[in-house]
């Protein structure tokens, strides 16, 4: 099994989020302590974006799909942050966190908070968009 370079990863990752033309910096990858696998960090211009975890498959092709789908993830989670951005001028994200296995995130604009919690991030932030766009 070969494990993936440190620059391949970081090209895959940041080939697709200039491909999909989103603001999304690539900060640090580093190996898993117990898996065979590397963790992504990441952020935006509104602030850290979720870690995403890559446990290799042995099968390099697959392992940097893997990478690209993660990436266009977190370019997707940006495109929704800018569109709540551009709604409520001077807002604030929340950390984005996990909580019983569920992804929480939440943006303060206008004196108000707004929450949303689903099983990815992505799919977090959607709901969050809709939450706060239908409220105000």
């Amino acid at each position: 099994m070969q494990s993936l370079r440190l620059n391949e990863i970081a090209k895959a990752f940041v080939q697709v989020v200039i491909d999909v033309k989103q603001v999304v910096v690539l900060d640090n990858i580093a190996p898993l302590p117990d898996l065979p696998g590397f963790l992504i960090e990441s952020h935006d211009i509104y602030g850290p974006l979720p870690d995403v975890q890559i446990k290799e498959t042995g099968d390099r092709w697959m392992d940097l799909e893997s990478v690209g789908i993660e990436a266009a993830k977190l370019a997707a989670i940006n495109h929704v942050r800018a569109d709540l951005a551009a709604f409520f001028p001077g807002c604030r994200f929340l950390q984005h966190r996990l909580r019983d296995q569920r992804a929480n995130v939440g943006v303060e604009c206008n004196r108000q908070t707004f929450e949303a919690e689903a099983v990815s991030f992505l799919e977090a932030y959607h709901k969050l968009k809709r939450k706060a766009v239908m409220i105000s």
